[in-house]
């Protein structure tokens, strides 16, 4: 059994002064699978996987005083010699990053990934290319799966927001912008995303309070300032046609019919889940409100979602049967 191991150890050793590092570290594993404990397998197995930490230091200040080709030279150089350095794939993947390219980026990411599953970075410098790209369901699925394995991380959040945003769902990006802004509360980025999409979803108040922390870091900020103008001018308005329904029809603002004609406002100017969320909350208060129900119909079938829409036009028939 000795003169067995010590001969396959041997061959290891060959392989490895060859440069067949596959073949050598499939040796190792099989001596390591039937004698753990074997010390000369486990050096020879971790040989393979840390390099030199002089050669390390040497990619690193490749790295960093911006010889990027010459990085990638060593870098490739050394992951043959060591294929399971994690090290080595950062380096590589933030090299390939830097120098815009992307498919190599992508390849070695993926195998740093591999070696160390949770490894948040590679992940969301991952979603970044994906993002980028126009990919933007890929990237939000990677930026998911970094809040889940660091839900501290505030750019992950602020990242899945973005691309949210880009996909057209404005409630998940606001949600994820709410959670990057809890912990990066005077991150500036997130402040004006996280405002950008309260306004676009027809928040207009929530959107006004962001803008207003993001001006007091940074007053010199056109856009934002012309987006705060524009939120002003629609909360104004909108409260100025619920106020005169209000009076003319003799309803409390916070009544049903009031809270009705708010979404109808909101609908009307194609803010259809905040008008969504209006009838709803009418609902929540008359559950027999036929022309809410119908409301909802409409502004499902405005967002394309034709079940719900369906749905929602039933339960208007069942309370009202002559709803023409």
């Amino acid at each position: 059994m000795s003169r067995s191991v010590d001969k396959s150890l041997r061959r290891a050793q060959l392989h490895m002064k060859a440069g067949e590092v596959t073949q050598a570290e499939e040796i190792y594993r099989q001596v390591l699978s039937k004698f753990p404990k074997n010390k000369q397998a486990i050096q020879g197995y971790q040989s393979l996987t840390t390099p030199p930490q002089v050669a390390v230091d040497k990619l690193i200040g490749l790295f960093n005083s911006g010889r990027l080709k010459e990085t990638v030279i060593f870098g490739q150089a050394l992951a043959a010699q060591f294929p399971n350095a994690p090290i080595l794939y950062e380096i590589l993947g933030a090299t390939n990053l830097t120098l815009g390219n992307t498919s190599e980026t992508i390849k070695h990411y993926r195998k740093l990934l591999h070696l160390k599953p949770r490894h948040t970075d590679a992940y969301n410098n991952l979603g970044m290319i994906y993002y980028d790209r126009g990919h933007f369901a890929q990237a939000a699925e990677i930026y998911q799966k970094v809040v889940e394995i660091e839900p501290k991380f505030a750019d992950a959040h602020y990242n899945l927001g973005n691309a949210m945003t880009q996909m057209g769902d404005l409630r998940k990006a606001i949600e994820s912008y709410e959670a990057a802004f809890a912990i990066s509360p005077k991150d500036i980025e997130v402040l004006i995303s996280y405002g950008n999409a309260l306004k676009d979803y027809g928040n207009f108040k929530e959107a006004i309070e962001f803008y207003t922390k993001a001006l007091q870091i940074n007053p010199n900020l056109p856009d934002i300032k012309n987006n705060m103008d524009h939120a002003l001018e629609q909360n104004s308005e909108i409260d100025k046609l619920a106020l005169d329904y209000s009076k003319m029809t003799k309803k409390e603002l916070k009544s049903p019919e009031v809270i009705h004609f708010i979404g109808n406002i909101f609908a009307t100017r194609n803010y259809n889940d905040t008008a969504i969320d209006k009838y709803k909350q009418a609902l929540n208060m008359e559950p027999d409100y036929a022309e809410a129900y119908n409301s909802l119909g409409i502004a499902f079938k405005n967002k394309n979602n034709l079940h719900n829409a369906i749905q929602n036009y039933k339960k208007a028939i069942s309370i009202k049967l002559d709803y023409a």
